[in-house]
């Protein structure tokens, strides 16, 4: 992946306690940007709080996990 980009897009972040409850911590709406793109692969990256975090994943992963999912 080094192909660096900054297409930005809004995305919904939902987190969630790990405990046994599960009780959501936050919800709302980010800027996300596309990091790093080729070669069949792309990084995510957006800002929450004070935190910088990135998901990288393989294009064709998301695409077979999509087609899967869908009814």
């Amino acid at each position: 992946m080094d192909n660096p980009v900054s297409l930005q897009f809004p995305v919904r972040l939902m987190a969630f306690a790990t405990d046994e409850n599960g009780d959501e911590t936050f919800t709302g709406v980010l800027l996300a940007e596309v990091t790093e793109a080729g070669e069949g692969h792309a990084e995510i990256g957006f800002t929450h709080g004070e935190e910088r975090l990135y998901v990288a994943f393989r294009i064709s992963d998301l695409q077979r996990a999509i087609k899967e999912a869908s009814p």
